[in-house]
């Protein structure tokens, strides 16, 4: 059976055939640093959301900003993609229906975190033996340190980042041709976040 990529966007929706496999994970990450890098440039919903959310925040108070960013994103409806479609709803389009799935939820958080000022990078994993990517969540520089933050499950605090990973795929967002595969232990999570994920 095969796959196909579904991008919704203001202009309206493109399809392709995804591929299978890492090249799929890798089209999307296109696909996504695509949408993110429009919504931050080109859509002022975003900005505005960011500015409300942040807004009694110090500059400085990084830590602060991403909390609010987070929380707020985890509050919005998860929702799966349909079986046979990688769904991808532009980081607009998630405010305006107030839902999305881990790609799209991890692309408006991206987003937001780019409009507050902070470097990200995509963190696409497996918990599973199969070694098949199945989950996206956001690394963002906060105060100099790389921190996860995952939009998907509600009320997990910032830095959390699952356990039992057995795969992992770090991507630029604003650079998705670059890209680092890490084996578990090169993650560095610490011990800090032991954590119990599941699918």
């Amino acid at each position: 059976m095969s796959l196909s990529l579904d991008e919704l966007t203001s202009s309206g929706m493109h399809r392709v055939v995804l591929p299978p496999g890492d090249a799929g994970v890798h089209l999307t990450l296109s696909v996504l640093s695509r949408l993110t890098a429009e919504a931050v440039k080109a859509h002022p919903e975003v900005w505005e959301a960011t500015w409300k959310i942040t807004y009694k925040y110090q500059q400085t108070d990084e830590v602060g900003q991403a909390k609010a960013l987070l929380n707020y994103v985890q509050s919005l409806r998860w929702r799966p993609d349909p079986l046979t479609t990688e769904l991808v709803y532009a980081p607009w389009l998630v405010m305006k229906n107030q839902a999305g799935d881990c790609e799209e939820l991890t692309s408006l958080l991206a987003s937001m975190c780019m409009v507050a000022g902070f470097e990200c990078r995509w963190l696409v994993i497996s918990t599973v033996q199969s070694k098949a990517f199945h989950h996206i969540l956001l690394e963002s520089l906060i105060n100099g340190q790389w921190t996860g933050m995952e939009p998907s499950v509600k009320s997990v605090p910032l830095g959390w980042i699952p356990s039992g990973i057995t795969r992992a795929l770090r991507v630029p967002v604003d650079n998705p041709t670059s890209h680092q595969l890490l084996k578990p232990q090169q993650l560095n999570l610490g011990a800090r976040l032991k954590a119990l994920w599941v699918i």
